[in-house]
């Protein structure tokens, strides 16, 4: 099981989800994999201008499931587990 997080902006629930779903399947990969996937991050006057992830989890996992999903103040949480690692 894997959590994913992201933040809500302009309250965009629906976006937040979606990057949490990311986050979690760009985590499980790490963990059936052993290493770390590197990302880049631009910050510009303390703002983050791009985040490229060097990975595309989502072409790793055939399947996954949301198990539970809670949103906390600005942060959007939600807990997967996956099915299949192609």
């Amino acid at each position: 099981m894997v959590e994913g997080v992201s933040s809500i902006e302009r309250g965009r629930k629906d976006i937040a989800r979606d990057h949490a779903i990311k986050d979690a399947l760009r985590k499980a990969v790490e963990q059936a994999v052993g290493i770390f996937i590197s990302s880049e991050t631009v910050v510009e006057n303390y703002e983050i201008l791009s985040d490229s992830i060097y990975s595309k989890a989502e072409e790793y996992v055939a399947e996954y499931k949301v198990l539970r999903e809670k949103e906390e103040g600005d942060l959007y949480s939600l807990w997967s587990i996956w099915e299949d690692l192609g």
